[in-house]
């Protein structure tokens, strides 16, 4: 079983297939490394694709202690994973959960990530607090997309975090479309960003 040890010392069970341009998949709270399965199985063929089981979900640690847990945290474990497998530079795309935790690490980490997309993403309710420090300078994101749908309990902070971007010139793409927090939502945001992510790529890919 594959792991990285982070920088606290917790155990993190990782998969990883292909070659070429990486790209990181970032799972929701209610799923885990296989629901990116399909995705994995796709766009391996081309490309350097890795996904990982968050702590708090085994294969992967467990710690008992709450202060193990927090969105800075979540950050410096995709940080931790992608170095200890030696990759310095990628995509990510994250649903739900992971959609916040992509938007947390991408916006802050600009010489690793150039395109971030979040679908559903549980974004902070505090943007304006909680990404006070981030500088971007223009051009320094080819791709920041976001995705959420009508039905989704997290339309209302999704459309809040575009304001705040809007707000602070920040160029990005902000789609509502009908549905709910599920799958059938996702994958049609994934079929949309993929030639965007990889634009010699049309993604069929479904989960």
């Amino acid at each position: 079983m594959a792991t990285i040890t982070t920088s606290d010392g917790v155990k993190l069970y990782y998969e990883e297939a292909g070659q070429g341009d990486a790209i990181v998949f970032v799972h929701e709270f209610g799923g885990h490394h296989l629901s990116w399965e399909t995705q994995m199985r796709y766009f391996s063929r081309r490309y350097h694709c890795f996904t990982y089981q968050a702590r708090g979900w085994p294969p992967s640690d467990v710690p008992p202690n709450f202060d193990s847990y927090s969105q800075a945290r979540a950050a410096d474990d995709i940080a931790d994973v992608m170095h200890g497998i030696g990759l310095p530079k990628a995509h990510i795309v994250g649903l739900s959960m992971g959609g916040g935790q992509a938007l947390n690490i991408g916006l802050r980490r600009l010489e690793t990530f150039s395109r971030v997309a979040a679908f559903s993403g549980a974004v902070p309710r505090d943007a304006a607090t909680s990404f006070k420090d981030v500088k971007i300078p223009a051009g320094s994101l080819k791709l920041l997309w976001l995705g959420c749908g009508t039905e989704d309990s997290l339309l209302a902070p999704n459309r809040e975090f575009s304001g705040f971007l809007k707000a602070t010139g920040v160029p990005h793409t902000f789609k509502e479309t009908s549905g709910a927090h599920t799958w059938i939502v996702w994958r049609r945001y994934l079929q949309e960003v993929a030639p965007q992510l990889f634009p010699q790529t049309t993604s069929t890919a479904t989960r």
